[in-house]
């Protein structure tokens, strides 16, 4: 797998107290009927999104949408208010392309430390937009940074270097003294045999980098104390991954996550019916993506949440899908709902 080097063109951890882009109102998500948490556990929420890239937005053939729902001047401000209404704890998105300008100034002002991951080629850069990639968002008054965030593309099937990649932090959260390593990615997209199996490549190294950063997790943020320091390292980390896999969860790419020995379960299995949902349309199963393009309907979960099947971690709660009344018959993205995917948020809680 190749590394790419923290320059601020590919990779940028950066803090920035200036805002030129925050939140306004939109639509309100619902959550599940929380589980009662264990005695002495600590709340943590984790929100993953594809926030759909500036450009793409413009250009990605979404017949029914309108205008305005597609215009970034209208979609910034829907796209924080949503992020930050759960007040999650470690924020992960994907199609990023206004970090500097939007998203790290909003997030450093509500108290949250960002990482960003920026392809080596991104199409919205034909469309005169930025390059997208992946940032990961955490709240600076909770967690304590155990190492240097590591950006890395895939290699592709040849050995050469590939487009797609992931983002990997070490935190050490100080509310419940324990490590976590979080991590967001995003795979190839469009759908093919061979697509599927670079889908399934792009994983296998993932989850083999996920297995070195936890059994190598040595460091310890600069902030926290000696003994904090210890004690990250004496345990072994509890794992959050997010990410946009371009693939449905009976796929061959989401049993390789699901069967690896780092035994990460996916938050879709608390939702009726979404194990075995592929491309098929019934209103009763759960979707993350639903366009409308030149070529078709497109309806299908493609996103998610994956976490440690540990006893010290419990999924207490996630929010509701918007039902198919409430998103309308275009589509996303909606003036409400301001991406063609579907922001997902757990709840969890965690032993100390």
């Amino acid at each position: 797998m190749s590394a790419i080097s923290c320059q601020l063109a590919k990779f940028q951890f950066v803090r920035c107290s200036q805002s030129r882009c925050m939140p306004g109102q939109g639509l309100k998500r619902v959550w599940t009927l929380p589980i009662s948490p264990k005695k002495d556990s600590a709340n943590l929420r984790v929100l993953q999104w594809n926030v759909l890239a500036d450009g793409l937005a413009q250009h990605g053939d979404f017949v029914k949408v309108t205008q305005q729902a597609l215009c970034w001047s209208y979609r910034a401000e829907k796209l924080l208010q949503q992020i930050l209404e759960p007040q999650p704890d470690i924020v992960c998105l994907q199609e990023v392309n206004k970090y500097g300008d939007c998203f790290l100034p909003a997030m450093e002002k509500h108290g949250y430390t960002g990482a960003f991951f920026c392809k080596p080629c991104s199409p919205a850069e034909q469309y005169g937009a930025p390059c997208d990639g992946c940032a990961l968002f955490y709240r600076s008054d909770r967690f304590d940074l155990c190492a240097e965030p590591q950006g890395q593309t895939f290699k592709a099937m040849d050995g050469s270097a590939g487009n797609q990649g992931m983002l990997i932090v070490h935190l050490f959260d100080r509310h419940s003294s324990t490590p976590i390593c979080a991590a967001t990615t995003h795979l190839k997209a469009k759908a093919g045999q061979a697509n599927d199996a670079i889908r399934d490549h792009q994983v296998t190294q993932l989850m083999s980098e996920l297995k070195r950063g936890v059994s190598v997790h040595t460091g310890k943020s600069v902030a926290a104390s000696g003994s904090r320091a210890h004690q990250a390292r004496s345990q072994q980390p509890l794992i959050v991954l997010c990410g946009d896999l371009n693939t449905t969860p009976d796929s061959l790419t989401c049993q390789l996550i699901a069967r690896d020995p780092l035994q990460l379960r996916s938050s879709w299995d608390s939702y009726p019916n979404a194990a075995h949902r592929s491309h098929g349309m019934s209103d009763q199963q759960p979707f993350s993506t639903w366009k409308f393009r030149s070529d078709g309907e497109s309806k299908r979960i493609i996103d998610y949440i994956w976490y440690s099947a540990d006893d010290r971690l419990q999924l207490s709660s996630h929010w509701q899908l918007p039902s198919d009344a409430v998103i309308g018959a275009t589509g996303l993205p909606t003036l409400d709902l301001p991406s063609d995917h579907l922001a997902l948020c757990c709840s969890f809680s965690i032993t100390k």
